[in-house]
């Protein structure tokens, strides 16, 4: 038997473990490769000998949802279970690329929900673009406020060492700096108010984790870039 595949693209893990499901089950109902492909047959789509053993032994790179369905109804088995295990229910699977979640919750995801995040947060599409959003902007507005605290703190440990005209302009400068922080914090507490009243916790919420984050933004925002 050929090596599998190592460093393969997520379509082609994908197909390698529907393979090993597909290879399981056909054992556990006692056929072998020749008679499942004669039963694809005679069930009016031929999925070949060879297709079978090479699909079995990780040397497939994709399989057609022709095939997979075909394959799935000569071993009596609901298609769904030939790409995640239903028996695995909280072990981690790969639903989408580098996006590992619960089997059961891949499942789910499958059968009933429009998307992985609906099923994974509980939010839709455009809620979770709307909160990456919104997450986004209170990142901003916060890296904002230590640039202000910072120069503010620079003017502060210089403030004393002056005297007449510039100690003046000085405290102007600073009274302009807390002004434009009172703004920003403003700002802060109200996008951390809207972020609350969405029921997430902002320190162990699915859009702290950067992994996932980052692939929302590339996924669902890439025609919201400006172009360069």
């Amino acid at each position: 038997m050929a090596e599998k595949m190592t460093g393969a693209s997520w379509g082609e893990r994908l197909t390698l473990r529907v393979g090993e499901r597909l290879r399981r089950r056909r054992l556990d109902m006692g056929y072998s490769v020749r008679e499942l492909s004669e039963r694809t047959e005679r069930f009016g789509h031929l999925v070949p000998r060879q297709a079978i053993v090479n699909l079995e032994a990780g040397r497939k790179a994709s399989l057609g949802v022709d095939d997979l369905f075909m394959l799935a109804h000569a071993l009596a088995m609901n298609p769904l279970h030939a790409v995640y295990d239903p028996m695995a229910q909280g072990a981690p699977v790969e639903v989408l690329p580098n996006l590992n979640v619960p089997t059961w919750e891949a499942l789910e995801w499958a059968s009933v929900r429009d998307s992985v995040l609906d099923t994974i947060y509980g939010i839709d599409i455009d809620g979770a673009k709307h909160i990456v959003k919104m997450r986004s902007r209170l990142d901003a507005v916060r890296e904002r406020i230590a640039g202000q605290e910072e120069r503010l703190g620079e003017y502060q440990a210089r403030f004393t060492e002056l005297d007449g005209d510039a100690q003046e302009t000085t405290r102007q400068l600073m009274d302009g700096l807390r002004t434009g922080l009172d703004a920003m914090r403003s700002e802060e507490a109200s996008l951390v108010h809207v972020l609350e009243r969405l029921a997430v916790q902002m320190n162990d919420s699915w859009f702290s984790s950067s992994a996932v984050r980052n692939y929302t933004k590339k996924v669902w925002f890439a025609d919201d870039e400006p172009s360069s």
